[in-house]
């Protein structure tokens, strides 16, 4: 038996292969009935091997790598005269793969990952269900399928922070807070995550397809009142806002005034002098709507946390108002108005979203794209707004707001 110190990349992956076959093995796990041998064939290193075209100087090299792990007790050969058919493993030098080939022992990745998921039971129940979940592979001498090592302690630690969260707070704001690194957040663990949120937290994310991931992981974060960017509440009609500290604000239709969402927290009363309070959901019908008995908040898409609870304070202070919401008369239009009245748990009628408007300005229509059906169907099946969806789909038509807004004026 000779001492191999050094070995080369064919060395090294046969011995990477058999390694990796014990880890998967009930051997590996002390459960096996019968015993077990670990083998593979020339081909899965070396593909040519049984070629009869092959470089014969290529194949001589080959099985001199093989001869040397041979001698060095790591692999027994199965040969066919000189033609090497199976390299088997040598089960008691198994402790020497990890270190030649610079591999951890599978042991210690288990062991480490047990006492990292232990020190954050108990902190979070959500957080609880996920550790739960990774002991159990664990239990089962499987890796984490989240993540290992010093990344599986920092997706926890993630995790946890968000899930206590409770104050808006921006994702770089978060990086640099856990990480010190304003971009780790986002490019390391923002995908994984908003993932697990998804999986073990009662948020409805059915409006969004495969391909508007991007959309899905910022409604996810904001549900934890975690943004991108800052966010600003924009909305007009007239009415006044007196805030906490008794400051007043004394607001008219044909003047937008913008808050910041951390503002929100200090307004004492939200007084609406209109009728009628509308959520507008482009910014360009909100800009064009001016109605004296109309108060507007103009929503850009999905309603976010912060929006949430400062139409909730409005509906508060003013629960005899008529609710209503504007927008694109397509699945996403209506979507958005379904997911408004979720949140807020406020009856939203639809302004200005029917047929009629489909039919009036026809020529203005477009045909639905391959996301628009999908979601139609899926809306049909789940009977929202059935009477609409079946017209946009036997007519293969949809309408964006703007025009109704510019037409209505």
């Amino acid at each position: 038996m000779i001492l191999l110190k050094d070995p080369n990349d064919i060395q090294k992956s046969i011995l990477g292969i058999l390694l990796d076959k014990y880890n998967k093995s009930k051997t590996f796990k002390g459960n096996n009935k019968v015993q077990q041998n670990f083998y593979i064939k020339p081909d899965a290193v070396f593909p040519e091997y049984n070629d009869d075209f092959a470089d014969t100087t290529l194949i001589a090299a080959f099985e001199n790598d093989v001869d040397e792990l041979e001698r060095a007790g790591l692999v027994k050969c199965v040969k066919r005269g000189c033609v090497i058919e199976r390299i088997f493993m040598v089960l008691e030098n198994e402790p020497l793969y990890h270190e030649l080939i610079g591999a951890v022992d599978k042991r210690d990745e288990l062991k480490n990952a047990e006492t990292i998921l232990n020190s954050f039971t108990g902190r979070n129940p959500i957080l609880d269900k996920i550790c739960a979940a990774q002991l159990e592979r664990v239990k089962d001498f499987k890796l984490p399928n989240i993540a290992q090592g010093e990344k599986l302690e920092q997706l926890l630690k993630c995790l946890e922070f968000i899930l206590k969260n409770t104050d808006e707070i921006l994702e770089r704001e978060i990086s640099i807070e856990l990480f010190g690194d304003s971009k780790l957040f986002e490019t390391e663990f923002k995908n994984k995550v908003c993932s697990l949120l998804e999986d073990y937290c009662e948020i409805e994310t059915s409006e969004f397809l495969d391909d508007e991931k991007s959309l899905k992981k910022e409604k996810i974060l904001s549900h934890f009142m975690i943004v991108k960017n800052p966010t600003y509440f924009y909305f007009k009609g007239n009415g006044q806002i007196i805030f906490k500290d008794g400051t007043k604000i004394e607001l008219s239709y044909f003047r937008p005034v913008a808050l910041s969402s951390d503002s929100i927290e200090d307004i004492a009363s939200v007084t609406v002098s209109c009728g009628t309070i509308m959520t507008i959901e482009n910014l360009t019908s909100f800009n064009r709507v001016r109605s004296e008995d109309t108060f507007c908040l103009f929503l850009s898409g999905y309603s976010n946390s912060c929006k949430t609870k400062f139409l909730k304070k409005i509906y508060e202070d003013n629960p005899h108002k008529k609710w209503l919401h504007f927008g694109d008369i397509d699945p996403d239009g209506f979507l958005i108005l379904h997911n408004l009245r979720i949140k807020t748990g406020i009856d939203f009628k639809p302004y200005r979203m029917g047929i009629m408007e489909l039919t009036d300005f026809k020529k203005y229509c477009k045909p639905l794209e391959e996301n628009d059906i999908a979601k139609a169907k899926s809306m049909s099946e789940r009977q929202l707004f059935t009477e609409i969806v079946k017209f946009m789909l036997d007519n293969n038509c949809k309408l964006e707001q703007e025009i109704i807004s510019w037409k209505n004026k």
